[in-house]
């Protein structure tokens, strides 16, 4: 595909995946999972009350100290907390919202009803496979990170300027392996290929359409740059302003999380159904499961 094909199919990606906000579909997968960023969340800042006491306290106690069950250091170690809770909330909870979004996401490009309950029995179905693309994911990218920060994190003091230019290639390899991945999960739960047929097919579609690919996964990710600017500057808002508004910024986290999920995972969903024209016609004949 040219250039200017492939940031045309962007446009329609996008165009499509707005276009499905009007009947929500997509939507409540998602908020499942964003109710589970919230409870952890809601749990960490009133760790003291019951039913959290039983067991946020006795957590934060075990990874940040005892000093952590004082107001208001809590709500200072809120946002380590909360992102170190949501790894394995991304990797046992994520396979099943995110299977479920792309199944009703399809449902609609394939001109179906769209139902939430068979979404969910369908992506549980392909819990495992959706699992390994997930481990698989988040395994890469913590390599990407971890690596470069092993080879090169001596310049964070030495030379800042090319720390901050390794951590912005850092950030450029992650989206990129991203979107390699990026169709494997319509392909699993909506289409029903096997694990390896779907990594296989995603990152021939993307290497075949890599400007389309990488802004599908890159323009979402850049709205989660306000609250991480916002998160850093913890520690001056809880002095300036209140230690409460740290909570806030977590509540715009998870918010912008929500929104850059829908975003991603409908656009992909659109592209692969449009892509994939061998298994088009299966997405159309789906039966109830």
């Amino acid at each position: 595909m040219t250039l200017v094909e492939q940031v045309n199919a962007l446009l329609w990606g996008w165009a499509e995946m707005l276009r499905a906000l009007r009947r929500r579909v997509g939507a409540a997968p998602l908020l499942v999972y964003a109710a589970a960023q919230v409870a952890v969340l809601v749990s960490i800042v009133f760790f003291a009350y019951r039913p959290f006491s039983a067991f946020a306290a006795p957590a934060l106690a075990w990874r940040f100290g005892p000093q952590a069950l004082h107001y208001p250091n809590n709500l200072f170690v809120l946002r380590a907390a909360v992102g170190q809770a949501d790894l394995p909330l991304s990797v046992l909870l994520g396979p099943l919202t995110a299977g479920a979004a792309a199944v009703l996401f399809a449902s609609l490009y394939a001109g179906r009803p769209e139902r939430v309950g068979t979404a969910f029995r369908w992506a549980g179905a392909a819990y495992l496979p959706l699992l390994c693309v997930t481990a698989l994911s988040v395994a890469l990218s913590q390599a990407a990170v971890r690596v470069p920060l092993a080879l090169w994190g001596h310049l964070a003091d030495a030379s800042p300027n090319r720390f901050r230019l390794v951590r912005l290639a850092t950030i450029a390899v992650v989206l990129a392996l991203q979107a390699l991945l990026v169709y494997a999960v319509p392909g699993i739960a909506a289409a029903r290929l096997r694990l390896a047929e779907a990594l296989a097919r995603s990152v021939r579609t993307a290497l075949r359409q890599p400007v389309t690919t990488y802004l599908l996964v890159a323009v979402p990710a850049a709205f989660e740059l306000l609250p991480a600017w916002l998160a850093r500057q913890g520690e001056a808002i809880a002095l300036r302003l209140s230690p409460e508004l740290l909570a806030a910024v977590m509540v715009l986290w998870i918010a912008v999380i929500l929104a850059s999920s829908y975003a991603v995972i409908g656009t992909a969903t659109r592209v692969f159904v449009h892509s994939a024209e061998d298994v088009v016609h299966g997405i159309a004949d789906w039966k109830e499961v």
